[in-house]
This record gives C-alpha cells, sequence and structure tokens, in this order.
C-alpha cells in the first residue's frame, strides 16, 4: 500500500500548532495556555472573585465510625471489602442509609435562549454576565462565548438504585424504583409510587420484602466506598398498611390484592440493615 506523500507535512504541521507559544527575550518559547474549562475561561480573561465548587462533594464523605465501631449493620458480607469497618463497602447506621438515599448527582450546562422561552433576557451573553449567574460556580463547561445568551440548566439524579425484591411465598418479583427514603416516629422508611401489580400484590400477601440499595461509580479505580465502584446496603422491609394507599381500596395483610388495584403508594418500614456484598 502507498503512503500518501502528504502524511509527513501534515503531522509535522499539527504537532508545530500544538507546541506553538510566544517567544522570550531570550528566545525561549512558553506554550499558550489553552481554556478547557469554565474555571479557565475565567482565569484567563483576569476576572477575579470566581472559585470554582464542586456540587457532588458529598457524594465522596465517608462515614463517621459509630463510637461502639459496630452502628446499626448486621454483618454478613462475602468479605472484607464490604465491611463498613474493613473495607468501606457498607452503610453503618440507618441515618447513613437515609442520607444516601435522598442523595442526588447535581449536573449544569449551558443552555441557549430562544424568543419563546421564558428564561429570555435572564441569561448571560458575556463571560462577565456568566460568572455572575446563579449556579455558575458549579459549572465546567466552557462557556460558548459567541454572542448568544445562555442560561445555565440543571439536572439531578440519584445516586444510588433501589431493587425491591418481593414475593408471595412461592414466586418472587425484582423491581428497581426511585424511592426516596423518609423518617418519621423515629422510624426509617422507603416511600414511594408502586405501579407493578406483581410487586403490590407480594407486599400486601407477604407485608415483607428486601431493597438492595447500591451506589457505582464505573470511573473509580477503588474497588468500594462513597463515590467507588461499590457502596451501599441490604435491609428487611415491612409495609406499613396503615401509611400505605392503595386509592381507594383498604387491603389487610395475607390477602390476594384485587386485579383491578394498579397502583399504591407504599411506606415500607426498614426493619433490618445488612452489609452490601
Amino acid at each position: 500500500m502507498k503512503k500518501s506523500k502528504l502524511l509527513v507535512p501534515v503531522l509535522a504541521l499539527a504537532l508545530l500548532a500544538s507546541c506553538a507559544g510566544t517567544s522570550s527575550s531570550s528566545g525561549a518559547t512558553t506554550p499558550t495556555l489553552e481554556a478547557k474549562t469554565f474555571q479557565d475561561q475565567i482565569t484567563l480573561a483576569g476576572i477575579e472573585g470566581y472559585t470554582y465548587v464542586d456540587p457532588n462533594e458529598a457524594l465522596y464523605e465517608k462515614e463517621t465510625a459509630p463510637s461502639d465501631g459496630k452502628g446499626d449493620v448486621i454483618s454478613g458480607a462475602s468479605g472484607s471489602d464490604y465491611y463498613p469497618a474493613t473495607g468501606g463497602g457498607s452503610y453503618y447506621t440507618l441515618e447513613r442509609m437515609y442520607e444516601r438515599a435522598n442523595l442526588q448527582y447535581y449536573i449544569y450546562s449551558w443552555a441557549e435562549t430562544s424568543a419563546e422561552d421564558e428564561n429570555v433576557g435572564t441569561g448571560a451573553t458575556t463571560l462577565e454576565q456568566a460568572v455572575k449567574l446563579e449556579n455558575a460556580d458549579h459549572i465546567t463547561d466552557m462557556f460558548p462565548n459567541d454572542g448568544k445568551e445562555y442560561v445555565i440548566a440543571e439536572a439531578h439524579n440519584a445516586v444510588a438504585t433501589k431493587t425491591l425484591i418481593t414475593s408471595d411465598g412461592t414466586d418472587y418479583n425484582v423491581a428497581v424504583y426511585g424511592m426516596g427514603a423518609v423518617k418519621e416516629d423515629n422510624k426509617y422508611y422507603f416511600s414511594g409510587a408502586v405501579t407493578m401489580k406483581p410487586t403490590l400484590k407480594n407486599l400486601v400477601k407477604t407485608g415483607e420484602g428486601k431493597i438492595i440499595m447500591y451506589e457505582y461509580n464505573p470511573t473509580s479505580t477503588d474497588k468500594t466506598g462513597p463515590g467507588n465502584r461499590n457502596y451501599g446496603c441490604r435491609v428487611d422491609v415491612k409495609l406499613d398498611f396503615a401509611k400505605s394507599t392503595f386509592g381507594d381500596y383498604k387491603p389487610t395483610l395475607g390477602e390476594d390484592l384485587p386485579d383491578t388495584v394498579a397502583f399504591g403508594r407504599v411506606y415500607l418500614e426498614v426493619t433490618a440493615l445488612y452489609t452490601l456484598g
């Protein structure tokens, strides 16, 4: 196969361009700084008073070990990595479970406004304006700086998945839900809407289930711990019939829920906390 005669000159030009800089009086070349983040843009523009603040610092916060070294967690992990005291792969306490169940990962980005946008006139067209916007201290993407108006858009996702396992005594049903955790009367609950009939039927039939709460970060090189590849817990839960609602229907423990009941807002009281692995 023939090599292109243009290949070497083109590569050479590319290398020269990447190393371009400014020459000092002594003849030495100083590389030109190139902005890659919003912080870089602000710094290179000479705008003072801006400091980036990570909106997701809580993701990496470690849990303080309880004074008794045990907390609420019941052991039973598959290895030392998943014991909170040794590998840090599980939660010590129900309070930690509650905090992580409600923890959100925040994402900020630039969004161009349009004539129909209700945010027209509230955004920024220059770096000087952009740095003053609400949540500007949380954004890493470079400001487009193309003369158009941009606002800062916010999105957030739950850090942990919650997998609910239920059974009617014979068969099992496994489903992932976006349930949050609540604290009421010194008790901890998972609460949310359920539209899957097998889950509803099983909860009413047996009154109980199990939840695996799992945090996974595929970008981490560390195996366990907050913000890393494996972190979470397992819990036993029981259905609180008094707090839960099933439309106009009032089920009782052990009954076969009618097929006409296709929605429920359940309260699942946490009765035991286990290690993840």
